[in-house]
């Protein structure tokens, strides 16, 4: 018999509701997020863990917007010839004298 997966990632918290899972199954989807649980019913296991993936969910968005945000500002302090170097005077690196290329952008 072939298993199907029920949850590929956080954002599928709410799918926990709609479907019928047995305590095996909690489980085994539980050790694959390597969650654990101290509750002993399955409703109280069941809502503990949906919690969680809610949470890891929007704590993942909001990293990500810090990481974008904090890239852009990053580039925004390396003033306007990062992207058009022909505006720049400096062509070459003060340290190491060779010619300055993309390598230094954070994208």
């Amino acid at each position: 018999m072939e298993k199907k997966k029920i949850l590929n990632s956080y954002k599928d918290y709410a799918l926990l509701n709609e479907c019928k899972i047995t305590l095996k199954e909690l489980k085994l989807i539980m050790s694959e997020f390597n969650y654990k649980s101290k509750k002993r019913k399955k409703n109280e296991i069941l809502e503990d863990f949906q919690c969680f993936l809610k949470k890891s969910y929007y704590i993942q968005k909001i990293i990500h917007c810090w990481r974008s945000y904090y890239i852009k500002y990053f580039n925004l302090t390396l003033g306007p010839a990062i992207f058009k170097r022909n505006i720049c005077n400096n062509h070459e690196d003060f340290l190491t004298g060779e010619k300055m290329i993309s390598k230094y952008i954070v994208l």
